[in-house]
């Protein structure tokens, strides 16, 4: 069985490492914000309390992870998602005694954190996305998309100001984790500025060959 937490930094891939293990190993991918939107859907409470923006408080994340946890498909294994988000949730989640066999951080320079974000461009008709501050992700023409050629837009949170907010709230809540999950269990640093690489890495733990 592979139970995995993610932990990571804005931008530094965690949703997209989180798809392609559980397509591999056969995993179910728990995500606090897909869990959140289900919720919200039946709880008007709920809902009006993402409405507002408000962080929903830890004890009631906790019980909604938990509740998720114990439907069938995850008894083969999952990935924890955005959660724990803080050292008082990863407390709980460890007072719930249920075994994780694998921790992985994700580390990415904030540099190259925030060019991802600043600079991530997006096609509204695909979802193909681009990034015109990475050369390597830039699209062939200037704002146009290479696959529908569509005209690329912007989001308007993608910007310096909000990544520095969301980076802060990173060192400052989750970042602790990382000792935590080391002093407690098995934590795998993995640097990830490279996906494919990021992955292959990840893999060689999940394989035993690390």
């Amino acid at each position: 069985m592979k139970n995995i937490i993610l932990i990571a930094p804005p931008a530094a891939g965690k949703g997209t490492q989180s798809k392609m293990i559980c397509e591999k190993y056969n995993l179910v991918h728990i995500s606090t914000g897909d869990i959140l939107r289900e919720k919200s859907k039946t709880n008007v409470e709920l809902a009006d309390l993402m409405k507002k923006g408000c962080l929903i408080d830890d004890n009631t994340m906790t019980k909604l992870v938990s509740e998720r946890l114990k439907e069938d498909d995850c008894k083969n294994g999952f990935i924890l998602d955005g959660f724990p988000r803080n050292i008082n949730q990863a407390q709980l989640l460890s007072d719930m005694n249920i075994n994780i066999n694998y921790v992985f951080y994700l580390n990415v320079d904030e540099e190259i954190l925030k060019k991802r974000i600043v600079g991530r461009i997006s096609c509204p008709n695909c979802g193909s996305v681009y990034n015109e501050q990475i050369d390597e992700s830039m699209p062939q023409k200037t704002n146009i998309c290479d696959k529908c050629g569509n005209n690329l837009i912007k989001r308007e949170d993608d910007n310096e100001e909000s990544f520095k907010t969301r980076y802060e709230t990173y060192i400052l809540n989750t970042f602790p984790l990382i000792d935590f999950y080391r002093n407690n269990s098995n934590l795998y640093e993995i640097n990830s500025t490279d996906k494919m690489t990021t992955f292959n890495e990840i893999c060689k733990v999940l394989n035993g060959e690390i």
